[in-house]
């Protein structure tokens, strides 16, 4: 993973039942999700409520691919997914909940590698489809569009949200991921 400066981070990701997460963890991961998206959620007609975000990362079927960096000889949390394997609308789903980086992670692929990661997933667990929810004032809803995910017929219309869909046809479903 490129770094700030022209550098490289070293990267380390692993996949953790969110049951089995450490409190340190699951506190850099709640200081990531507030810096990042607790003006969104303000802005929305969601508010920001931060236990009932807390709850949701720790909820009994949640799984994080945590990606640590090497930054100055100490590991930090550059970033994570957060991800569920949903029935949405009657199709099996890979349902990314999060996706947060740290600032000087942005742009440099990280947030692509833990989608692909997370599509590799969904796909060698039996998932049709990748989905996620991105508030459509968030620019990284361009983000994923990149990444060939769509606005879902059942998305609402005129809200502050959309949710947004994408077939996982991968030629990786035979790879095998497990969780701790």
């Amino acid at each position: 993973c490129l770094a700030p400066g022209g550098g490289r981070w070293a990267v380390r990701v692993e996949c953790v039942a969110a049951r089995a997460l450490e409190e340190s963890t699951v506190a850099a991961a709640m200081a990531m999700t507030r810096a990042n998206m607790r003006a969104l959620y303000q802005a929305s007609t969601w508010g920001w409520d931060e236990e009932e975000k807390r709850e949701e990362l720790l909820d009994a079927d949640a799984l994080l691919l945590l990606a640590w960096a090497d930054v100055g000889g100490r590991e930090v949390l550059a970033g994570f997914l957060h991800m569920r394997y949903v029935d949405e609308e009657g199709a099996a789903a890979v349902y990314c909940y999060e996706l947060q980086l740290i600032k000087q992670a942005r742009g440099q692929g990280l947030g692509r590698y833990l989608m692909l990661l997370m599509e590799h997933m969904g796909a060698a667990a039996g998932m049709a489809i990748g989905a996620l929810t991105c508030f459509v004032e968030n620019p990284a809803i361009e983000f994923y569009r990149r990444l060939g995910y769509e606005e879902a017929a059942h998305s609402p219309e005129g809200e502050s949200y959309a949710i947004m869909e994408k077939p996982l046809a991968l030629p990786f479903a035979a790879f095998k991921h497990t969780c701790a």
